[in-house]
């Protein structure tokens, strides 16, 4: 609908209207922390496949409680944006 061709998540985060997509410009700096921790984490990966994924164990408490609230938060962006895309599809948008 808005016509945003930027391959990475966080350019096409950049490129939504803010005046239209409030909800989910909410998510923008959980995906960043996400982002983040994969840096942080994964630096020593030895191939492509290794840096999509998270050692959990090497992680404090803490970590593990961040992350799990920014999965949570990462559903609930997949599922407003689903919804978002349906409504408009249903409309005719």
């Amino acid at each position: 609908k808005e016509k945003i061709l930027a391959p990475d998540t966080l350019s096409r985060f950049e490129q939504l209207p803010k005046e239209n997509y409030e909800t989910i410009m909410k998510y923008r700096n959980e995906f960043l922390k996400l982002l983040h921790y994969r840096l942080h984490f994964q630096k020593d990966a030895k191939n492509y496949e290794k840096v999509h994924l998270l050692n959990v164990e090497r992680l404090s408490k803490q970590e593990k409680q961040e992350l799990k609230q920014i999965m949570k938060r990462g559903y609930k962006l997949f599922s407003e944006t689903k919804a978002m895309i349906e409504k408009d599809v249903r409309h005719g948008n």
